[in-house]
Formats: structure tokens, sequence, C-alpha cells
């Protein structure tokens, strides 16, 4: 991933991280209308920090906090 696509989908992330169900998917909606490629860059990572307890979150926070 280019810097530009992660300065794209960094504040999205953001957003949805800690957002659950319709919630969070009428935000990814929103945020990625037009591009699912992005949705799914999104959700990988969502998957990802899902599968490792929030490893993804509390990276982010130190690196962009």
């Amino acid at each position: 991933m280019d810097r530009a696509r992660w300065r794209r989908l960094q504040p999205i992330l953001d957003d949805v991280l800690d957002l659950v169900g319709d919630e969070r998917r009428r935000r990814l909606d929103q945020a990625c209308a037009g591009d699912p490629e992005l949705r799914a860059q999104v959700e990988a990572l969502l998957q990802a920090d899902a599968e490792t307890a929030g490893a993804l979150k509390r990276a982010q926070r130190r690196v962009f906090p």
C-alpha cells in the first residue's frame, strides 16, 4: 500500500475502529462509497485487529497520537 492510499484509509480506520455492527457498516458505506477496494482494505485491517485482540489499535495510537 502506498502512502497516498494509507492517507486515505487511515482516517476511515480511525473513525470505525471502535464501532461495531450496523453503525460500523453505515460509516463504511459512506466513507468507502464508490471504492470497493478501499472498503476491502479497511475491512481486512479491522479483521486483523479483531484477530490480534486490539494490537492494531494500540500500534496506531502510538504511531499516530
